[in-house]
């Protein structure tokens, strides 16, 4: 089994460092990863998250599911300050997110 660890992605509500998130999912499909970690702070912002940034941070969590069997994700202190956080904690569920 292969494990990707990531931390601090700190997606902004602008469009958001595409061409790392590109190359971090080419990564793992060519390492075949088969897990990947999620160790807090996906958001940028602590207290409060706009719409436009909860659609890249679902997407983001996409596009990981997509890739590998299982993606589990350890909330970090701007993840779970934000006033929306019930939101896309919720939509985590729909997409088999541990």
């Amino acid at each position: 089994m292969r494990i990707l660890h990531i931390a601090d992605i700190h997606i902004k509500a602008v469009e958001y460092g595409r061409d790392i998130l590109d190359q971090l999912y080419k990564f793992i499909s060519k390492e075949g990863v088969d897990t990947v970690v999620v160790a807090g702070d996906i958001f940028h912002d602590k207290t409060i998250a706009y719409g436009r940034q909860i659609d890249q941070v679902i997407k983001f969590i996409s596009e990981l599911c997509a890739r590998c069997s299982h993606v589990i994700i350890i909330p970090g202190g701007h993840d779970t300050d934000l006033e929306m956080s019930h939101c896309w904690m919720q939509s985590l569920k729909l997409l088999r997110v541990d």
